[in-house]
């Protein structure tokens, strides 16, 4: 219940401040990015956006107050991914589960909900005992699946509708992204020891295949004469990288 959290202005004070400190600490990544683009995605999708969830999780409407991190995102992908901008059907993209083609990095508008499910999953507890805790525990895991059928439909439409304003080429990629094991290198720690850590270059020219961006210095014309691409790179059988 909110009313146990103080009042309504401690807790915009409270929300205010954790936001400051969440935007400091991307921003820092940010500085971190231009020298290892791959440690500081780890650290701001399996990390730092973990604690965003949780204060939305655990403080009432603290999402809708997440537009000055939101802008640290933003500016922190950029210098992960070497771009200038990106654009919002991008960034909507990047904001899917990493198996649906995304990077894991959630919008605001995607934690709204959360205080309300953990309200949700903690109802059973009010007024319960010893001798109740068994059936409140099967009534908690009952939530928690409906929970999670619910964030499954709600992830599916949101990539659906993704899906629906990206480009051809674009759609055909998040596709071939979203097979299975395709992703499997965004999950792993950057690990120099397991050899599981990719390199400025690796992990930038990785995001440029995943999502059909253009590398930065590559050359005009193959060898062979044709225009060079990414794709067409990965093809030609006179020189280049052939993948066929």
């Amino acid at each position: 219940n909110a009313e146990y959290m103080g009042s309504a202005e401690y807790r915009q004070a409270y929300i205010t401040s954790k936001v400051e400190e969440f935007v400091a600490e991307v921003d820092r990544l940010g500085d971190i990015a231009s020298i290892d683009p791959h440690c500081a995605y780890s650290n701001l999708a399996l990390g730092l956006s973990c604690r965003w969830r949780f204060l939305a999780r655990v403080v009432p409407n603290a999402a809708l107050h997440f537009d000055d991190l939101e802008g640290a995102v933003l500016r922190c992908l950029c210098k992960i991914a070497d771009r200038p901008s990106i654009p919002d059907n991008e960034r909507q993209l990047l904001s899917l589960p990493i198996r649906n083609g995304g990077l894991g990095i959630p919008l605001p508008s995607d934690l709204t909900n959360q205080f309300a499910n953990s309200c949700r999953v903690c109802e059973p507890l009010e007024g319960a005992t010893a001798e109740t805790m068994s059936d409140v525990r099967e009534d908690q895991n009952h939530i928690t699946n409906l929970i999670k059928a619910e964030s499954f439909v709600a992830s599916k439409t949101k990539t659906t509708e993704c899906h629906g304003r990206l480009s051809e080429s674009q759609q055909n990629l998040r596709e071939l992204v979203s097979e299975k094991g395709a992703s499997a290198w965004l999950n792993s720690k950057p690990v120099t020891l397991h050899k599981t850590h990719l390199s400025k270059e690796e992990f930038r020219d990785a995001l440029c295949l995943r999502y059909g961006w253009q590398p930065k210095s590559l050359p005009s014309r193959c060898v062979c004469g044709e225009r060079f691409s990414p794709s067409h790179v990965l093809s030609c059988p006179t020189g280049g990288y052939p993948s066929i």
